[in-house]
């Protein structure tokens, strides 16, 4: 264990990043989908309002501050790092120290393979919201059994929401993924543990089997079922030579969660995003484009989803009306369209599918959102999407 400054933790925090970045030299083509699949998934973020655009530059990117750490495990000595001044009483240290070594302990015991923990792809999510859940619940428990807290331990966990979704300068993709690695990665190893009481069983085997998609996390019941049929977004795209892909991949049920929460009541978007049977997400950039990633003018994008039933269509519009209303403080200029800023929101819907588009005019943002919706539905819906689109792609 290790005493440490807020500041001394900057460059332990740079140097893992280094240590990782070298281990994956060895595979450079899995780097280089990992960084195509998060330059696209922070372009959609912008566009949906959920990260903030760059002032002057892409450049000037966003790091997490180390104000709020209390603690950190360092794989690659194996030490536990706590940070000076952060937790005022004994009680908050004997809860951050049993955090860090459950990381320490399953890290020797299973593995945990930390160094790539961070990645930007679905399973890489769910297996960062598991490694943190185990950690945040053995906390919560020991805090419970042995310094006596009043709190049930589930709801201990969800009450910590409201905290982190508060704080004014965060940008709400952090929040998003803080919630889902801290809250709803503790609660769905909490109802592993309490299944049948089957104590620590199914924890080590979700340690040893992750789960790969944020689905299992938020919908504990739904591990290790069957996963769905993947689809693609083969009549998606944007009209006109000029476009070029960034990149694009699987858009889980935490990915539409946290867009239609940044607007609609939690309750709203979390019925809205539980209809997730599977989805697909794809971002353009007009050619020499003079702005950044995510500017409203020269970037276009679109998140698809299959749904489970033809009910969870509506309930998703709705949830999508709040977002684009009160989320995207947008002005309607359709029943589903709304201009945002300089661009455009629209939603495509089919018998059990729909589509989140954003584009700089209207025609392209529906026409994108239908052929996007109609991608992610039956076989039969796809080829109509063909049909549909034909006329206006050069």
């Amino acid at each position: 264990m290790r005493i440490v400054s807020q500041r001394q933790l900057v460059p332990i925090g740079r140097r893992l990043r280094m240590q990782a970045a070298q281990l994956g030299a060895g595979h450079p083509a899995r780097v280089r989908r990992e960084r195509r699949l998060a330059r696209a998934q922070l372009g959609l973020q912008r566009l949906a309002g959920l990260f903030p655009l760059p002032i002057a530059t892409e450049a000037s990117g966003s790091r997490a501050s180390a104000e709020q750490i209390g603690g950190a495990y360092d794989y690659s000595s194996r030490t536990i790092l706590l940070v000076n001044r952060t937790m005022t009483t004994r009680r908050q240290l004997h809860v951050v120290l049993a955090h860090e070594l459950v990381h320490a302990l399953e890290d020797q015991h299973f593995r945990l393979r930390l160094a790539t923990a961070r990645g930007p792809s679905e399973a890489q999510q769910a297996r960062r919201a598991l490694i943190e859940g185990t950690a945040t619940f053995v906390a919560a428990e020991y805090d419970h059994r042995y310094q006596h807290s009043r709190l049930p331990v589930r709801l201990a966990i969800s009450g910590q929401q409201s905290v982190l979704a508060a704080g004014g300068e965060t940008p709400l993709a952090v929040k998003a993924s803080t919630i889902f690695d801290y809250i709803s990665g503790p609660l769905f190893v909490a109802h592993l543990y309490r299944r049948g009481g089957a104590g620590w069983g199914l924890v080590n085997r979700a340690l040893r089997s992750p789960p790969g998609l944020s689905r299992y996390i938020l919908h504990p019941a739904s591990w290790q079922r069957r996963a769905p049929p993947p689809f693609r977004l083969a009549g998606a795209r944007p009209a006109g030579r000029r476009w070029r892909l960034v990149g694009g991949g699987m858009a889980g049920e935490e990915m539409l969660l946290a867009l239609l929460a940044s607007g609609a009541p939690a309750s709203y978007a979390e019925q809205a995003a539980a209809g997730w049977r599977d989805g697909r997400f794809a971002v353009w950039q007009r050619r020499a484009s003079g702005c950044p990633l995510g500017c409203a003018t020269d970037t276009t994008g679109v998140l698809a989803v299959r749904l489970r039933a033809h009910a969870a269509v509506s309930q998703l519009a709705e949830a999508y009306f709040d977002y684009a209303l009160l989320g995207l403080l947008g002005a309607r200029v359709g029943e589903r369209t709304w201009r945002v800023g300089d661009g455009y929101v629209a939603l495509g819907t089919g018998p059990r599918s729909a589509a989140i588009a954003f584009a700089p005019s209207v025609r392209r943002v529906r026409l994108l959102a239908l052929t996007a919706a109609l991608d992610a539905g039956p076989l039969a819906q796809r080829e109509a999407s063909t049909l549909r689109s034909s006329p206006g792609r050069r």
